[in-house]
């Protein structure tokens, strides 16, 4: 998609100069864009001991990644959560971008990252996790120490997690998505089906009750 982007913006610079008489030909038309990732190797979901770890290290990046892990989030979706949009009690977090299906969805809270929600919950703060200067923190800043803990990982590895979790454990599909906040593939999935909170809510017990004897 980058290279894509990278070529639609230097076909206009080319198209500018042909028009300025300062080139005669756009040779941006006879590049060809390339596919050269390998997708199998691209997003792995993160191991069930790398899992444990984060849930018991109790060290600020690797409780964000766990958190990432069990909900789903995007990692500058987790970034930017504001405390004002979380329901602890209800269990519930308003969050997300990127698409329209993505923005502002309703993520259930797992009652396994429930006492990091709660640990970093600070009604008087912006957002839920903060550096010391109480400011958000930054991805690119995130992203290295993400690195330091795991260094064959990317952040989009915890989202990947997520997902493949919730297939093992037999989710309802339409549900995942709405907490991935994923574009339904069907009128039913796009239009018809609603999922409330409360649903949400029951199939996040289902996926905790999976990662309760993945990591037991």
């Amino acid at each position: 998609g980058t290279k894509q982007l990278v070529k639609r913006i230097m076909n206009q610079v080319f198209k500018f100069a042909i028009d300025n008489d300062i080139v005669t030909k756009n040779y941006v038309k006879t590049l060809k864009v390339i596919d050269t990732l390998n997708k199998e190797k691209l997003h792995k979901p993160m191991t069930t001991e790398q899992l444990r770890d984060m849930r018991n290290d109790n060290i600020f990046e690797k409780d964000i990644a766990f958190v990432l892990c069990m909900t789903g989030f995007r990692v500058d979706e987790l970034l930017e959560l504001e405390t004002a949009n979380i329901d602890i009690e209800n269990r519930t977090m308003i969050g997300g971008k990127k698409t329209k299906a993505g923005t502002n969805r309703i993520v259930p809270i797992s009652r396994h990252i429930e006492p990091i929600i709660k640990a970093y919950y600070n009604p008087e703060q912006k957002y839920l996790f903060v550096n010391k200067n109480k400011n958000r923190i930054i991805y690119s800043n995130y992203r290295i120490k993400f690195k330091k803990h795991f260094p064959d990982n990317t952040t989009h590895d915890c989202r990947h997690t997520f997902s493949t979790i919730a297939s093992n454990a037999e989710l309802n599909a339409v549900a995942v998505q709405k907490i991935m906040g994923h574009v339904g593939t069907t009128i039913t999935e796009t239009v018809y089906t609603h999922k409330n909170a409360e649903q949400l809510i029951k199939a996040i017990d289902v996926f905790d009750d999976y990662v309760e004897n993945l990591l037991s």
